[in-house]
């Protein structure tokens, strides 16, 4: 590596060892690592795969030649943090083929991950019985040929016995992951990561309790170099944020028109042609892990509080008490409240989701971790107000504060590496007060 090369990897947006090879359907390799002006790969807590994409300039005849017909195997390496990140996809299609001026091409490949292409060709029928976790990792090791590491010991709350007729390996994980609780009455998740690389299954209430691993400010750098050097391009600049936005918050009427606040549940079982109602209530049952965003003074106009809004939905369970004497049951017959604790909590853990572009960030520098999916950040939001000669900064206190990372884009452009983060969260900031505080 060149010294100019060292030292644009160490900067905030570089990187180093950018390396991305094509293996052709005949087997022959070609570098295009110069070639690629823009990639982008996504992961995400809501897919257990990583996808991407990337724009390739075609000036040494790379579409005719190889060629490039969707079959490829793509190689990818980069280095940042002194952490060396390799990842293998395959070409799904070639798209948006333009000719530029003096003849020279620019066309994208679609990147699909391994797991993607395995489960596109796999269809089975098979039948499991045991924890829902286990379920899970078998599935992956029998039909994808990977494994699934358990994030903090998340398990399965019940056991199950399930048959699949012939289905994708993702559509029976999927059918788990909507069904079924993980021990600490939250959903599940399994999603894959880019640092480092791997799959996990987590749950929605480990992700909220963890730690924050750094903390992401709007404040706008500035250049405290004596000598008047950009600063920006120092290590302490790591994870300047560029831009940001508040995409949703606190869609009160939603929530309780789907009734994931409260709600009845009907327990009917036709072998005792009895039915019951159970009453559901999100504070009780399903409480926000961050601090409730609803007001303790809101009522409606009859004065009831959105946890005793009971009349909004009802959720059917059905029941038969003359089956499943000895064998594990199955994804229908689970305890009374857990699909209505589960549906509360996927409509309701999003309640915020802040958008942020920013300079990348691969291993925190403050502790080493991974920055990824599935962790915590605390994220610093200004009040919107001018900047006029003498003010000062201040946080908004209900929008800042602790957040989970939901949604990562990488993106690398002419070898410069930034991110696109979606950061979520089921309430407000813990700072937050419903109490108005008096104007300073």
């Amino acid at each position: 590596m060149s010294a100019d090369t060292e030292l644009f990897s160490n900067s905030p947006s570089g990187i180093g060892d950018f390396k991305i090879l094509i293996t052709a359907h005949d087997g022959e390799v070609f570098d295009i690592s110069d070639n690629v002006t823009e990639l982008s790969l996504f992961e995400s807590i809501y897919r257990p795969y990583i996808h991407g994409n990337m724009v390739v300039v075609d000036n040494s005849m790379i579409l005719a030649d190889v060629p490039m017909v969707g079959q490829e195997r793509i190689f990818i390496q980069w280095k940042r943090d002194d952490q060396l990140t390799t990842k293998i996809f395959f070409a799904n299609r070639v798209t948006n083929v333009s000719k530029q001026n003096d003849g020279v091409g620019v066309f994208e490949i679609s990147l699909n991950s391994v797991v993607q292409t395995r489960n596109a060709v796999s269809l089975f029928s098979q039948s499991y019985e045991g924890v829902s976790d286990e379920i899970i990792k078998l599935v992956f090791e029998d039909h994808l040929g990977t494994s699934v590491v358990s994030m903090d010991g998340t398990v399965g709350k019940t056991e199950h016995s399930i048959v699949f007729p012939y289905m994708k390996p993702l559509q029976a994980i999927d059918m788990i992951i909507k069904n079924v609780l993980a021990d600490d009455n939250t959903p599940m998740f399994v999603y894959e990561t880019f640092y480092p690389n791997e799959i996990r299954l987590d749950s929605f209430g480990r992700m909220a309790e963890r730690e924050s691993i750094t903390r992401i400010s709007g404040k706008t750098p500035v250049n405290d170099d004596p000598e008047g050097q950009a600063s920006r391009k120092s290590l302490k600049e790591r994870g300047n944020v560029y831009d940001e936005s508040i995409s949703r918050a606190y869609d009160l009427f939603d929530n309780l028109n789907k009734g994931s606040l409260a709600s009845n549940i009907i327990i009917t079982d036709p072998s005792t042609r009895q039915y019951e109602v159970v009453e559901f209530n999100y504070k009780n049952d399903a409480p926000p892990f961050f601090q409730n965003w609803i007001s303790p003074d809101f009522v409606d106009g009859e004065g009831l509080r959105p946890e005793e809004q009971f009349n909004t939905h009802n959720t059917y369970l059905p029941r038969n008490e003359l089956a499943f004497n000895e064998e594990p049951p199955n994804l229908n017959t689970i305890d009374d409240k857990d699909r209505t604790t589960l549906n509360s909590y996927i409509r309701r853990h999003a309640t915020t989701v802040v958008k942020v572009y920013m300079d990348s960030i691969a291993f925190t520098l403050e502790n080493n971790e991974p920055f990824t999916v599935g962790q915590t950040v605390d994220y610093d939001l200004l009040k919107s107000m001018p900047r006029l000669p003498g003010s000062y900064e201040e946080m908004d206190k209900f929008n800042s504060g602790k957040y989970i990372i939901s949604a990562i884009r990488h993106y690398i452009k002419n070898y410069e590496y930034n991110m696109s983060v979606e950061l979520i969260r089921d309430g407000i900031g813990e700072e937050a007060s419903f109490v108005r505080e008096e104007p300073r």
